[in-house]
């Protein structure tokens, strides 16, 4: 018997940049450069997944100020 895996919550903009706290016009403004977390498209609606919002962070993590940011997954 094939069971369904669980799909874990997505986020929309405004709830996303709540957990990263930032605006929503931040990650509005990442998502036409490319540099914000990797999202979802359904529709019109944006909505991002947590297992992104979480590599995205850690991707930018830095130990000092003159280390630059890693390149964004593209």
């Amino acid at each position: 018997m094939n069971v369904p895996t669980p799909i874990s919550p997505l986020l929309d903009t405004e709830r996303a940049a709540t957990e990263l706290h930032v605006s929503s016009s931040f990650l509005n403004k990442a998502r036409l450069t490319g540099d914000g977390p990797r999202y979802v498209k359904i529709g019109r609606a944006v909505r991002y997944e947590p297992s992104e919002i979480a590599l995205w962070l850690a991707g930018r993590r830095r130990n000092s100020t003159s280390q630059k940011v890693a390149t964004s997954q593209k």
